[in-house]
C-alpha cells in the first residue's frame, strides 16, 4: 500500500503507459504477420514502426527503473519491492533490446542488406539468451525470450541463405558481362557496321545505324578497347657491383689563415 496518492497515481500512469505501448507492439506485429486484416484507409504496418515502438518501450522502462524505486519508498517493505522492480525492468529492457534488434534486422533485410540483418539477428538471440539465464524458468518472460531466440536464429539462417543466393546471382551477372567484352568490334543487326561521327570528322559518313533507323551514333559507349603501350621496366641489378672512384682530393677544403681572410674580405 502506497502512502501517498501522488505516488499511486504516478505508478499507475507508468503501468498503463507500458501496457498501451505493449498492445501497440502486439498489434503491429500481428499486422506484419498478416494475422489482422487492414481496414480501408489504414496504413500498412512496417518494420520501422516496430523499431520506434520498441524505442518508446525502452524509454518507459528506463524511466520506471530510475524513478520507480523513489515512488515506492513509502510502501511497506520498500527495499524488497525496489529490488524486484529494478530486476523486472532490467529483464524487460534486455528482452526489448533483442526484439528491437530483430525488428531492425527486418528493416535491413527489406533493403537487401543480408549481412547486416544476419548480425542483428545474432545480437537479438544473444539478448534473449541473457534473459533466459537470469529470469525464472517458469516465468512468462522466459518463455517469450525463448521464442525470440528461436525466431532470431531461424531468421538469421534464412538471411544468410538469401544473401548467398544474391551474391552468387551477382557473380553470375558479372561473369556474363565480362564474357561479352572483346577486343574485336561486333557487327550490328543486319551485318552493317555502325559508323561513328568521331571516327570520320574529316569526311562525310552516315551516322545512322541502318536504313530507316533514327538512332545517331556519335561515339561508342563504352569506348572501344585499344592496346596501350606501357613504359619498360628497368631493374638496377648491377648497382652493388659498381666501384665508384675516390673524389676526396677534389672535395678537399683549402685551409687559410684568419688574418688573410680578414684582409681579403673587401676584395670579394
Amino acid at each position: 500500500r502506497l502512502s501517498s496518492p501522488i505516488a499511486l497515481s504516478a505508478f499507475c500512469c507508468w503501468k498503463k503507459t507500458i501496457e498501451r505501448n505493449k498492445f501497440l507492439v502486439a498489434s503491429a506485429t500481428a499486422k506484419l504477420a498478416g494475422e489482422i486484416k487492414l481496414e480501408k484507409g489504414e496504413k500498412v504496418a512496417r518494420p520501422e514502426d516496430l523499431v520506434h515502438l520498441y524505442n518508446t518501450l525502452l524509454r518507459n522502462f528506463e524511466e520506471l527503473a530510475e524513478s520507480g524505486p523513489e515512488v515506492l519508498r513509502g510502501m511497506e517493505g520498500a527495499n524488497k519491492v525496489e529490488e524486484s522492480v529494478r530486476m523486472d525492468c532490467m529483464l524487460e529492457q534486455a528482452l526489448l533490446q533483442g526484439q528491437r534488434a530483430a525488428a531492425l534486422a527486418a528493416v535491413h533485410l527489406g533493403a537487401g542488406s543480408h549481412a547486416e540483418a544476419a548480425v542483428l539477428y545474432a545480437r537479438a538471440a544473444e539478448h534473449a539468451a541473457k534473459v533466459q539465464d537470469r529470469a525464472p524458468k517458469s516465468s512468462e518472460i522466459a518463455a517469450v525470450a525463448q521464442k525470440v531466440q528461436s525466431d532470431a536464429r531461424k531468421a538469421r539462417c534464412i538471411a544468410l541463405a538469401d544473401g548467398t543466393i544474391a551474391h552468387v546471382a551477382e557473380q553470375k551477372g558479372l561473369r556474363s558481362g565480362l564474357d561479352s567484352v572483346s577486343f574485336q568490334e561486333s557487327a550490328s543487326a543486319g551485318g552493317i557496321e555502325p559508323q561513328y561521327l568521331l571516327d570520320h570528322l574529316d569526311e562525310y559518313k552516315s551516322a545512322v545505324s541502318g536504313k530507316g533507323a533514327s538512332k545517331v551514333h556519335i561515339m561508342p559507349i563504352p569506348p572501344k578497347m585499344t592496346p596501350i603501350a606501357v613504359n619498360p621496366i628497368v631493374l638496377d641489378v648491377a648497382g652493388d657491383e659498381i666501384v665508384y672512384p675516390d673524389l676526396q682530393e677534389r672535395a678537399a677544403v683549402k685551409k687559410t689563415s684568419t688574418l688573410r681572410n680578414l684582409f681579403s674580405f673587401g676584395k670579394r
